[in-house]
């Protein structure tokens, strides 16, 4: 691909926002790089050059970092360099970063060990200098049996115990044979025992093996049927045996592919920020153990792998003329600040060669090289194609409300595998609580969306939440293989437990007035509460429920003391229509007081005849209950609540007065209830002029308005005002009211007297 195709990949490149490292302007002084094998990088992007190949990898402008055919180069590694593992600090069991390679050299003939290097945490830089062992090897061909001729393709990792096992390809001399072999070290790599039981496996060498989780994954190359490779997964609980079971978990492509003739030489790594185990394997369309190019593919639980279908290869060969022009080989991927790191090993020369393509050219050698790539243009490229060249979508779900119990159920699903159960992630005020897999039969949410599989799911809320306080729920639907963002399914608010309260039953309500029932709190059962009970809505009094009620014990599963009774109030047993409302009260003063009865009542004897029951409706006023009593002389009152207009001495029934129900029948003879004294009483004596003096009470609501009631035919019954008028003078005597009609009902009109 010449220049101009460069920059035109380079703008398809940033679209798909992974973006394209440009060539660097600074110059860097190659004398400074002695014998290439280190890079002093300071102040200088180490790459940017990739080479001329359009990659995910960025190739370092200055490799090979690992040369050969020098006469200042180990004669154990000077021949050829390939094969590099990386350890951190983290899994090398001491405070340096560890680095083992395959050299091939004369020791005693022609053979590949494998020796080490290292770098200190304080100083580290992935280009070096990387500090050679000098006893290396570290790990050298056998005296016979099956490695006397090579060790290749190592691979190191961490066990426990800070235990470092070393697994790798042996061979044999003429007919050579090949066979995976182990070692172990336990002194950071410095000296390692062979397994005494080695060979492991005569059938296949190694490409990598990771310890997880108490056993050993160990994933190797094997040709198939179709005489492609082809990588399988062995799993074992011990470091030095192999199970016969083998998992195929990476296929080689399809007729046409990219990676149609074989897929191997599998290196696996992690990325922070990402859940997934990802693999890097060589892959070629045209040769076995000769590849062109580099590919990752990804997984949950390093058994089920899917391949990245992105048509950027991760790395390719270089390109005519190039050092790795030839082929080139994996090695292990670590992180380091940001970004990700492979050493890899590329066969060629730094000549023309018109025969690369020629399986290990004469005139070719390996070396190695180093790559990188930022993180997030690495998890941008991995995730951004489906197999079949689609872009990935999001998962989708609903979460339904929380229930009384706790309780929530919903559905969710992967549209590019909606056949395939996937992950829900619960979260609570902001805290991951837990994880799920949707995989409930749900028929209506398969019919709906026209797919198969189960994809329900069911969350129960912790106790801990039922704690009577508002919380947020978020449900998360987690995709199928990380290739798009989690969704947001659900948004919920609730409240669980807490104190509910009181409950309880008005049991009955007598001919005589008295009033029976139970009540107890709910969260503190074994208590007695106290009960209030309201007529006509005025509070009228208070009793504890502290009666024996085994019934009540009963029913509830409950101990304690939580019957009440009272006794009505003589002034509401007067024949007119009330409203009992009695509230049960929450023990501690957690919750409001619950009504627990409400009764309708009218218990004895009006003192004058009772005209109309009603109810009765003003027209410009609101609903009232209460009753029209009269005289023989047409006289009347209103006794009652909600309506809470005075009616007058002589006057008529109001045409506004309108009856809801039941007949008003004629006046009848007798006088009116006598109405109590309210707070504030004291004696009066009107000389308004043209008036009939006349003597009554005043009333005050302690505000500055009042109102009087007083006898005499010319005297207005009712006047409300801010002060009472100077022809109102304090006196004495006693008051008739045998033929006056009016009685103070509750006012809540600031603009009449209230009491």
């Amino acid at each position: 691909m010449g220049s101009h195709g460069k920059g035109l990949f380079c703008l398809l490149f940033v679209l798909m926002t992974l973006g394209c490292n440009p060539l660097d302007s600074k110059k860097f002084d190659s004398s400074s790089l002695g014998n290439q094998e280190h890079l002093i990088a300071n102040g200088v992007d180490p790459f940017a050059a990739s080479g001329g190949e359009s990659t995910l990898f960025i190739k370092h402008y200055a490799n090979p970092v690992f040369d050969v055919r020098k006469s200042s180069i180990p004669a154990w590694r000077r021949i050829h360099a390939a094969n590099v593992s990386v350890l951190p600090p983290s899994e090398s069991g001491t405070n340096t970063w560890r680095m083992f390679m395959r050299g091939s050299g004369e020791i005693n003939g022609y053979h590949d060990t494998i020796g080490l290097f290292t770098q200190p945490v304080s100083s580290f830089n992935p280009f070096g200098p990387w500090q050679e062992f000098a006893g290396n090897p570290v790990i050298r061909n056998g005296a016979s049996g099956y490695d006397e001729k090579h060790l290749l393709d190592g691979s190191v990792l961490m066990g426990p115990n800070n235990t470092l096992y070393l697994y790798y390809l042996g061979v044999t001399n003429d007919p050579a044979r090949y066979s995976l072999n182990g070692a172990y070290s336990m002194d950071g790599g410095v000296t390692f025992t062979k397994f005494a039981n080695n060979p492991l496996s005569t059938s296949f060498g190694p490409n990598d093996v990771v310890f997880h989780n108490g056993n050993y994954y160990t994933y190797f190359a094997k040709t198939n049927s179709s005489g492609q490779f082809e990588i399988y997964l062995s799993i074992s609980a011990q470091p030095n045996q192999l199970s016969t079971n083998h998992i195929k978990v990476l296929p080689a492509g399809q007729t046409g592919a990219f990676d149609s003739k074989s897929v191997m030489g599998v290196k696996i790594f992690r990325v922070p920020g990402d859940p997934k185990w990802f693999m890097i394997y060589q892959t070629s369309d045209r040769f076995l153990d000769y590849p062109d190019r580099f590919h990752v593919a990804y997984s949950r639980d390093l058994k089920t792998w899917r391949k990245v279908y992105h048509p950027l290869p991760a790395l390719v060969r270089g390109q005519l003329g190039k050092w790795d022009q030839g082929a080139i080989w994996t090695g292990s991927v670590f992180d380091y600040n940001g970004r990700l790191y492979t050493y890899y090993e590329g066969w060629g020369s730094f000549t023309n060669d018109y025969n690369r393509d020629e399986l290990y050219y004469l005139g070719g050698n390996s070396r190695v090289g180093i790559a990188s790539v930022d993180i997030s243009q690495f998890l941008a490229w991995a995730h951004a194609y489906n197999p079949d060249g689609t872009v990935p979508r999001q998962p989708t779900g609903y979460t339904g409300l929380v229930s009384s119990n706790g309780t929530v159920s919903g559905w969710a699903y992967d549209p590019d595998y909606s056949f395939r159960s996937i992950r829900v992630h619960y979260y609570i005020d902001g805290k991951i609580i837990g994880g799920l897999t949707a995989n409930i039969y749900r028929p209506d949410v398969n019919q709906a969306k026209n797919i198969t599989g189960n994809h329900g799911f069911s969350i129960n809320i912790p106790s801990t939440y039922f704690d009577g306080k508002s919380h947020r729920l978020r449900v998360v639907a987690v995709d199928t293989y990380g290739s798009s963002p989690n969704k947001l399914i659900g948004d919920r608010t609730f409240t669980l437990g807490g104190p509910q309260g009181s409950i309880g039953v008005v049991d009955g309500l007598d001919s005589n007035g008295r009033v029976w029932g139970w009540a107890f709190d709910q969260d503190n059962t074994s208590t007695s509460v106290s009960v209030q009970f309201y007529v006509d809505e005025v509070l009228k009094g208070s009793t504890p429920a502290n009666q024996s009620r085994p019934d009540v014990n009963t029913a509830y599963s409950i101990s304690g003391n939580h019957g009440f009774s009272f006794q009505l109030p003589s002034s509401v047993l007067n024949g007119v229509p009330h409203i009992l409302k009695v509230y049960a009260l929450d023990s501690q003063g957690f919750s409001p007081k619950k009504l627990i009865g409400t009764r309708s009542f009218t218990i004895g004897t009006p003192s004058v005849p009772l005209i109309s029951n009603g109810p009765f409706k003003w027209n410009d006023g609101p609903q009232g209950y209460g009753a029209i009593y009269g005289s023989s002389n047409g006289s009347y009152c209103w006794i009652g609540h909600e309506l809470v207009y005075m009616l007058m001495y002589n006057q008529l029934i109001p045409s506004s007065l309108r009856q809801i129900s039941g007949p008003i029948a004629n006046s009848y003879t007798g006088s009116c209830p006598i109405p109590q004294k309210m707070p504030g009483v004291g004696c009066f004596r009107s000389t308004v002029s043209g008036y009939t003096p006349a003597t009554g009470y005043y009333y005050t609501n302690g505000a500055g308005a009042w109102c009087h009631f007083g006898g005499g035919y010319s005297e207005y019954v009712n006047r409300c005002g801010s002060g009472k008028p100077s022809s109102l003078l304090n006196g004495t005597g006693t008051i008739r009211i045998d033929e006056l009609a009016d009685l103070i009902v509750r006012n809540p009109n600031p603009g009449r007297c209230n009491y």
